[in-house]
């Protein structure tokens, strides 16, 4: 068996081209290892950060930069060049000194950089890398100009391009939340304000209500708008609500109560002052109602005195929806020209109680009901007696319960046509268990 020689290697063409190009890659790693890795770089474009200063300097005697805020600089950095080819201008922190100001005016202050926040002074809080110490900042210092800070509160104006609606539609008055806003900064940018506007374009009819998100812009005399830079509204944006309703002729409907049994109620003739108003509303409001309901009528309440009953109509308007007629009142007369009224008894036998519960028993106490005023057509009072009207206790209406009662009574002439009692009227009973 041959033995194996080291020296034999170099004699392996191969081998000896692996081998100096490991020897080369080792020789390059020492030599960067034992050269000094610190590099020296510009940024450029780096902002000048005044929020500090101003919050702590300027806010405390009631001023603000009018002028000044986008000011950039370029940076000189130095650091190792694994950090520093990475840096970028927001990892730099460049500040002024606003010390020396103490009112209005334009002032030149001085740049520096904010060594404890961003830059590696020697502790394990840097970013590893530091400005250089000569002259790092170009420009060394920045002109600002400054103002007094004041407040003021403006309405919003709305502006709104190609708005339209259908002709069967109505459009109501632009809604905005909110309807001012307040806006603050320096008084001399302030004082140049005319309008607040928010703006809203349309391309195609509205047939609802539509809300637009819109923000807030400033504009002076002149029209121009106003830079926002050195201001602070307490609302950047406002909503604008325009409302669009389906308009539709609602006929206007009324009812009676208290209408005697049996009574010709078609008979009686009575007239709406209006038949039907306009309104307006959501569509799908409007298009679940045909007619409006006023209310009722007490029929006991019509007299030769009180024919006329006035009701309420916006009182009734479904919700959402408003009303677009010149009318907010309107009466319902009742017909009473041609009647007469007179006066009754009606005798204890025709004092009546039902819907008496099977368990209890009903005993009338009043012996006659005096008095009633009754009002119909003449011929029907001409032969009208006492002992044709009767007087009716319903106690399907109440809790029964044993005692002696003063209860109402309906009173009706039945089978005798166009004739009703007005007023209220009593009697006693007495309810006992079986």
């Amino acid at each position: 068996m041959k033995k194996w020689s080291f020296s034999k290697l170099f004699d392996n063409k191969r081998f000896l081209i692996a081998f100096s190009l490991v020897a080369a890659v080792l020789s390059w790693l020492i030599v960067v290892s034992s050269v000094d890795r610190t590099v020296l770089r510009e940024v450029r474009n780096v902002p000048v950060n005044l929020s500090q200063a101003e919050q702590e300097v300027l806010l405390p005697l009631n001023l603000t930069i009018v002028n000044g805020r986008n000011a950039l600089v370029s940076v000189s950095i130095e650091g190792d060049r694994s950090v520093v080819g990475g840096v970028t201008p927001a990892d730099i922190d460049i500040q002024a000194d606003l010390s020396g100001i103490t009112g209005p005016g334009t002032y030149e202050v001085t740049l520096y950089g904010n060594r404890t926040l961003n830059y590696n002074v020697g502790d394990r809080y840097g970013k590893g890398f530091r400005l250089q110490s000569v002259d790092p900042i170009s420009p060394t210092t920045l002109e600002v100009q400054v103002g007094r800070l004041t407040s003021k509160r403006f309405d919003i104006t709305v502006d709104i391009e190609g708005l339209q609606v259908p002709e069967d539609y109505v459009g109501m008055d632009t809604v905005l939340n909110p309807r001012s806003v307040t806006v603050t900064g320096p008084e001399s940018v302030i004082n140049r304000i005319d309008r607040c506007v928010v703006s809203a374009q349309l391309t195609e009819p509205l047939t609802g209500s539509r809300t637009i998100s819109s923000p807030i812009v400033l504009y002076d005399v002149e029209g121009n708008e106003i830079d926002q830079e050195s201001l602070t509204l307490d609302a950047e944006s406002a909503d604008i609500t325009i409302p669009v309703y389906k308009k539709k002729s609602m006929a206007l409907s009324f009812d009676y109560t208290n209408v005697p049994a049996g009574f010709p109620l078609s008979q009686v003739d009575d007239r709406l002052s209006v038949a039907s108003i306009e309104v307006a509303g959501p569509e799908d409001v409007v298009d679940s109602y045909d007619r409006l309901d006023l209310g009722f009528i007490n029929f006991s309440e019509v007299t030769l005195e009180n024919f006329i009953f006035l009701f309420d109509v916006d009182s009734v308007l479904p919700t959402g929806c408003i009303n677009l007629s010149d009318v907010h009142t309107v009466s319902v007369e009742v017909d009473v020209s041609d009647m007469v009224d007179a006066n009754f008894t009606i005798p204890h036998e025709n004092i009546r109680v039902v819907n008496v519960p099977i368990n209890y028993t009903v005993t009338v106490e009043t012996p006659s009901i005096s008095g009633v005023h009754v009002v119909g057509t003449p011929e029907v009072l001409e032969t009208l007696m006492g002992s044709d009207l009767v007087a009716e206790i319903d106690l399907s209406d109440r809790d029964v319960v044993p005692g002696p009662f003063s209860l109402p009574v309906k009173i009706s002439a039945p089978g005798k046509g166009l004739v009703w009692a007005t007023g209220d009227y009593t009697a006693v009973v007495t309810i006992q268990e079986r």
